[in-house]
């Protein structure tokens, strides 16, 4: 049975490191040493140091839940509850490249139908590039947005939380309320707890989290829970689960599959903590590499001439002149066809020209039809 199905978690072996000397055994671990226990755990999370992959994503829903107000015949609002229980469950599939060494990352999204690139997005620490083919538009702007949803992304099944956030950060930010214990399985897993304390100064400080490291495997994750605290309760609010791996040199396993679960937190409609979606992650090991040279040039976005570009670090948009290498951005704007300043607060989209020019057209044609509606009237009344 499928644990994204039933809540029951499936915890997986995930890497094994023997030469790692930062490896800790369940049997001598020394839980109240925070700082050795974190050193550990990122010695085994970075052992895994850069990867050029293919995934297959299947996103499936399983029930939407609605709180809806409706007008009743008098004017009187009524609310009312739902839960929309797909069955089958509905689903979405997508193919990505993913690649990541050193921080840099490139993203590519293909159409799950014709296999056409969809869009393509990356850069290093200090910025990035997203580009939209199809649109002929695209973005500059500071490192630390989202190339994928939440769940579609490689290194959230081991490295990162909501999206773009290093788990280590998150550990260490809140190193001195972290909570080290052992559970499952023989007391093989090693959980790290946060608070959910949400200070300025905590990154996802409005959520806590639960990191469980596997002893037999250099305490690289198995399982990440996040979850919310409302009131007195504690609410699971996801759970990212390997559920398989892959030996690729002696002593080091990589993930392979995964799933990540969203869980509802709404106790009127029936299914409170129950499963209402699910992504599984395959990689297709043919086609993928880890722990291998990258090539920096992965990581630069090209945009093609006429690409209208949105630049939000500068605060313009620009419409490119000739091609660009994707790595100078004063050549960027040196040779834009056109330079729009001052975009900050407003939508700069190159599709909706053909609204002002219908609109235009149809000026036209209003003002051609009434001036000659006026003509036919005054030859009517000289005629008579």
């Amino acid at each position: 049975m499928n644990s994204y199905r039933t809540g029951i978690p499936i915890i997986a072996v995930v890497l094994t490191c023997g030469c790692n000397t930062s490896v800790i055994r369940a049997a001598d671990a020394d839980l109240s040493d925070v700082p050795a226990m974190l050193d550990a755990l990122e010695a085994a999370i970075t052992s895994i140091h850069s990867f050029d992959l293919r995934v297959e994503e299947n996103r499936k829903w399983f029930f939407e839940e609605y709180e809806l107000v409706a007008d009743g015949p008098q004017k009187v609002m009524k609310q009312r509850r739902e839960a929309k229980v797909f069955s089958p469950p509905k689903s979405e599939n997508q193919s990505t490249r993913q690649v990541f060494a050193k921080g840099s990352r490139r993203v590519e999204v293909f159409d799950s139908k014709t296999g056409q690139l969809k869009q393509v997005g990356g850069g290093d620490n200090e910025r990035e590039r997203v580009f939209f083919p199809k649109s002929l538009q695209g973005e500059v702007r500071r490192a630390g947005g989202q190339f994928l949803a939440t769940g579609s992304d490689y290194l959230e099944t081991f490295r990162d939380v909501g999206g773009t956030v290093p788990i280590m950060l998150i550990l260490r930010e809140r190193q001195k309320s972290l909570k080290i214990y052992r559970a499952g399985d023989g007391n093989r897993y090693i959980v790290f707890e946060t608070d959910t304390a949400p200070r300025r100064a905590v990154s996802m400080g409005g959520y806590g989290y639960r990191i469980f490291a596997d002893t037999s495997n250099s305490l690289m994750p198995a399982m990440v829970e996040c979850y919310e605290i409302k009131g007195t309760e504690t609410m699971l609010a996801s759970r990212t689960t390997v559920t398989r791996r892959k030996l690729i040199a002696p002593g080091l396993e990589v993930p392979v599959a995964s799933v990540k679960e969203t869980f509802s937190q709404n106790k009127g409609l029936g299914k409170y903590q129950q499963a209402n979606s699910a992504v599984e992650l395959t990689v297709d090991e043919s086609r993928s590499r880890w722990n291998h040279r990258v090539d920096g040039k992965e990581f630069r976005i090209t945009f093609p001439t006429g690409t209208m570009v949105t630049d939000f670090e500068r605060d313009m948009a620009i419409i490119t002149g000739k091609p660009d290498p994707g790595d100078n951005l004063d050549d960027l704007v040196a040779n834009a066809k056109h330079v729009i300043p001052g975009i900050r607060g407003h939508s700069i989209e190159r599709s909706r020209a053909w609204m002002y020019w219908t609109a235009g057209g149809i000026g036209v044609v209003l003002l051609v039809g009434t001036g000659w509606l006026a003509y036919r009237r005054r030859s009517a009344r000289s005629a008579s």
